[in-house]
């Protein structure tokens, strides 16, 4: 499958801007329908490892790729308003507090076999379901795979709209 640079690339490069250069992961993605994903991935070198040449993908790069792939869905469905109950967020104003408001709360990652570093591969990221809990943030649940299943697995954010909500009345944002 080829994936086409599109206008989203503004998107990814401001994403980007988050990490260091040595983390710029991805490198463009394709909206396949409102829950699912894919995106092109390279990962030329590793910022955690400096005393040798890096053979495979660990866990730290597959990691940043996972937090850069979710960081564009979550963008994604908060400026569509997917969430009942919870109003059209603009990316400038979700993305300069996502930090505070979004967050990991259980992961899952497995290891089927080697992704080879230099080498473009492609990762698919799944909106599988989201509730909202009895505090009033969204559990959401995602499936997630790259190059083919070679490093797979599950992944649940918390996200809090009325924490953001305030701070974006306060013209804090």
């Amino acid at each position: 499958m080829s994936l086409i640079k599109t206008n989203s690339d503004k998107l990814v490069d401001i994403i980007l801007q988050r990490y260091t250069p040595s983390f710029h992961y991805l490198r463009s993605f394709e909206r396949i329908d409102e829950r699912n994903i894919l995106g092109k991935f390279l990962v030329s070198g590793s910022a955690h490892v400096a005393d040798r040449e890096m053979f495979h993908l660990a866990i730290t790069e597959t990691q940043m790729c996972l937090n850069q792939f979710f960081q564009l869905q979550m963008a994604y469905l908060l400026e569509k308003g997917y969430f009942e109950g919870v109003n059209p967020i603009k990316f400038k104003d979700y993305w300069p507090n996502s930090d505070e408001y979004l967050f990991v709360v259980d992961q899952h990652i497995r290891f089927k076999r080697h992704i080879e570093p230099n080498k473009m591969f492609l990762g698919r990221l799944k909106l599988v379901n989201e509730k909202v809990s009895r505090r009033g943030y969204y559990h959401i649940n995602f499936d997630f795979d790259f190059d083919e299943k070679a490093h797979y697995g599950t992944l649940r954010l918390a996200f809090d709209p009325e924490g953001l909500a305030r701070e974006i009345e306060d013209g804090d944002t």
